[in-house]
C-alpha cells in the first residue's frame, strides 16, 4: 500500500503543478484553445493508465476523505507569499 500512496501522491503533485494559476494578463494567453492541438493517447499511455487503474484501489475512497479532513478553504489568488510579497 505504501507504493500505491507514493504513486497517488505523484499524480496529485503533477495535477497541482499542471493546474497552477497562470497570472499573465496577455490577451494571447486568454485566447488559447486547450483542445486546439488535442490528439489521442498513445498505446503506451493507455496501457500505463489501465495498469494504474488495476493497481490502485480506486473503489476505496478513504484516502480522498482523509485528505479533505480539516480543509477550510482555498486561497483566493492561489499563491502563498512571504512578508516581501
Amino acid at each position: 500500500m505504501k507504493k500505491a500512496n507514493q504513486i497517488l501522491l505523484g499524480f496529485l503533485l503533477l495535477a497541482i503543478i499542471s493546474c497552477k494559476n497562470n497570472t499573465s494578463n496577455s490577451t494571447k494567453d486568454a485566447s488559447i484553445d486547450a483542445n486546439a492541438n488535442k490528439k489521442e493517447a498513445s498505446k503506451y499511455t493507455i496501457a500505463s493508465n489501465d495498469s494504474l487503474l488495476t493497481y490502485l484501489p480506486f473503489s476505496d475512497s478513504t484516502d480522498f476523505k482523509n485528505a479533505m479532513k480539516g480543509f477550510i478553504a482555498t486561497i483566493p489568488d492561489g499563491e502563498i507569499k512571504d512578508a516581501n510579497g
